[in-house]
């Protein structure tokens, strides 16, 4: 009897001591994570859209679980840009995590791209701090990620760093105890800020309790080098990181995503893939499960190579505390990502050689292709060919161009992908090689855009006198380039006010087949979006409605780049709308603008000057024309409670346009086609 009174009192006493070692919380030591327990943890988790599908949020932490995961990175966000995720719907995920046994990392979703201090010190620290209680009562399973992608931009010195530093302090002081998780700069790919600052952003906190995280897309995972460069950089610094994010495509580029499995691996560092389900446009082929079922019985290509690779979450991932492995039936090796049809880019490019302005200063040189900066190799895959406006002359005396202060280029990109300018002379008795635009040379030209691009080049001092070569280097920004870069001007000391019709004309969609009408609206459930067709400029969806049930098609207008199209030139949209269902149905537009995706929708007018607040309804059979004017106080948003009497704001920023089909009685169905779609510069 006495024996198992003390076998009792040590088996409770073991108890007690992991349970007040578990109190520490998840915590970093040095280059490592540790749970409460004082043991490693390597992430090997997935990435959960709550904030955009909060009713499949319970059912996901589930089932990636019973697939082995053991974390996972929670979207969240303030009510800033989405609707706020709620006191108690954040204290469900928690309870839910830890249930499944989940490491459980909370972001915020609302500034991604955001370079604004003020989102992270005020806006992000004050949804942080409303729930510390519940944060620090499980600090065992959470970690804080302050926000999603802050600092899109990069080579913005200390901004980084001096925002988080400033983020870090206030939340000690407001008692946040849990560790905290911190996104590179760069939309979370740039590799210098945290490599150079790291170490001073985690002396900030006075727990040292800091764990830094990359995100490897088509520019940090563009190829091997480039990926293990900004790997073992931030590795050699010492501080404790992750990957939070990664894919194996994106926005028109490969990700070397075996390369950064491998090094993982090897490297005992952690990773959580993106995303289980629910991706848009261009990035539906980052869907791990398909968005229909958001199920583990429903994985795509890209969720069986992250759960059954030689190096995915069923062969190397242990939960924290129990540290068991995953422990169901194995599915056999899958070596790389299959089955995923990779997005077309958009067909309408305005590529035609007839360009509507003067070609200026490029008639003045003679211009040869070069590879890799060497003018005197020979290309074997660039062509030139001249565009209407001329062609272009070099003089071996060097040219003076010491009363020029800046040259500029008026590019037109046909590529989904943005590509990168950068402007070298050579000049002087000596030849002397000039970067002007250093530190930061290259200038970025958005896909399917025509810009000005311009070059300041008075840091080249006195040579100017005497220049003897002017070259322009193009690299890809990321992927590569498939499609032709035009010159359409170039000149010295220009205005772009001088060329904003021209720009503007060369930018206006002419076409429906522009925009590749591949960003579903996931509400407009009444088409199924693999219905939607775009074939010689006609857009044809099916539709099935009834009740508040709603379809039609929508297209981001600039997919990839958190940034929208340019409408401030333009005056009107038009469109051709014909119902080939029987049952009558209505149509309205609705354009999408800045940061926020502000929703406005028109029902446009029958003929031009017609009447605009009033709903199209389209028999069955019938075709109209419709034309839906972007000045005008017609518009119906949520600020005017749904009635046609807004305008439309942000037109700098247009980021998606769609179609909607409704009828809102019986059950109607059919295929509805749009043509004639055009962007215009006036309302004529």
């Amino acid at each position: 009897m006495e024996f198992i009174k003390i076998f009792l009192l040590i088996f409770l006493s073991l108890i007690n001591s992991s349970l007040n070692q578990k109190g520490k919380g998840i915590h970093v030591s040095g280059n490592k994570l540790l749970d409460g327990n004082g043991e490693e943890f390597i992430f090997r988790g997935v990435n959960l859209p709550h904030a955009w599908f909060t009713d499949k949020t319970e059912l996901s932490i589930k089932d990636i679980s019973s697939l082995g995961a053991n974390s996972a990175r929670i979207v969240l966000a303030s009510g800033d840009l989405y609707p706020k995720t709620s006191y108690d719907e954040l204290e469900k995920i928690i309870n839910w995590c830890e249930k499944y046994e989940l490491i459980c990392v909370l972001e915020l979703h609302d500034f991604t791209g955001s370079d604004d201090p003020n989102d992270i010190t005020e806006k992000a620290l004050n949804y942080w701090n409303e729930v510390k209680d519940l944060l620090n009562d499980h600090k065992d399973y959470i970690i804080v990620n302050i926000a999603n992608e802050w600092e899109g931009s990069w080579d913005k010195g200390n901004l980084w760093s001096d925002t988080y530093i400033t983020a870090i302090k206030d939340m000690r002081d407001n008692g946040i105890e849990n560790s905290i998780m911190i996104d590179a700069s760069g939309y979370g790919q740039e590799t210098g800020p945290v490599i150079k600052s790291a170490k001073k952003v985690l002396e900030a906190d006075p727990n040292k309790n800091i764990i830094f995280s990359y995100h490897v897309y088509s520019v940090l995972g563009k190829d091997d080098n480039s990926l293990k460069t900004g790997l073992d950089g931030l590795k050699n610094t010492g501080v404790c990181w992750i990957v939070g994010e990664f894919g194996w495509w994106q926005n028109g580029g490969d990700v070397v995503y075996k390369t950064l499995t491998d090094y993982c691996n090897k490297n005992n560092i952690g990773w959580i893939a993106w995303s289980w389900a629910g991706n848009g446009g261009i990035d539906k082929v980052l869907d791990l499960a398909s968005p229909r079922t958001f199920s583990k019985e429903d994985l795509t290509g890209w969720g069986e190579y992250i759960f059954y690779s030689k190096y995915g979450i069923q062969r190397t991932s242990k939960l924290a505390y129990t540290y068991k492995s995953y422990s169901g039936e194995k599915h056999e090796i899958v070596d790389e990502v299959t089955g995923i049809e990779i997005p077309d880019s958009p067909s309408g490019k305005n590529t035609s050689l007839e360009v509507p302005m003067d070609a200026g200063e490029l008639t003045n040189y003679e211009w040869k292709l070069g590879v890799n900066g060497d003018a005197d190799a020979e290309p074997t895959v660039a062509t030139m060919e001249k565009l209407s406006n001329g062609g272009i002359l070099f003089n071996e005396k060097g040219y003076d161009l010491s009363s020029v202060s800046n040259v500029n280029i008026i590019i037109r990109n046909n590529n989904a992908n943005t590509v990168q300018l950068d402007l070298i002379l050579k000049a002087g008795k000596s030849y002397k090689w000039y970067e002007p635009n250093k530190p930061t040379p290259y200038i970025d030209v958005p896909g399917m855009m025509t810009q000005m691009i311009t070059f300041n080049i008075e840091a080249v001092g006195d040579d100017l006198s005497d220049v003897k070569q002017i070259s322009f280097r193009i690299q890809p920004s990321n992927g590569k380039i498939a499609n032709s870069v035009d010159f359409c001007h170039m000149g010295f000391d220009e205005s772009e006010d001088s060329f904003s019709e021209e720009i503007a004309e060369m930018n206006r969609p002419k076409s429906a087949d522009y925009f590749t009408w591949a960003y579903p609206d996931n509400t407009a459930t009444g088409t199924p979006p693999e219905s939607v067709k775009v074939e010689s400029g006609k857009i044809s969806f099916t539709y099935e409605l009834e009740g508040n049930i709603y379809g039609g098609c929508q297209t981001e207008t600039r997919p990839g780049l958190g940034t929208g199209l340019d409408f401030t030139n333009y005056k009107m949209i038009k469109a051709t709308l014909t119902n080939k269902g029987d049952s009558p149905v209505h149509c309205n537009i609705i354009v999408k603008t800045g940061n926020g995706w502000r929703w406005a929708e028109s029902a446009g007018a029958r003929k031009l000057g017609g009447e605009e607040n009033q709903e199209q309804i389209i028999d069955g059979g019938e075709s109209i024309d419709v034309y839906y004017y972007l000045l005008h106080s017609f518009w119906k948003t949520q600020n005017v409670n749904w009635k046609y009497e807004d305008k439309l704001v942000d037109l700098d920023d247009v980021r998606a346009i769609e179609f909607k089909v409704y009828n809102g009685g019986d059950i109607a169905k059919g295929v509805f086609e749009i043509s004639n779609f055009e962007v215009l510069v006036d309302e004529k």
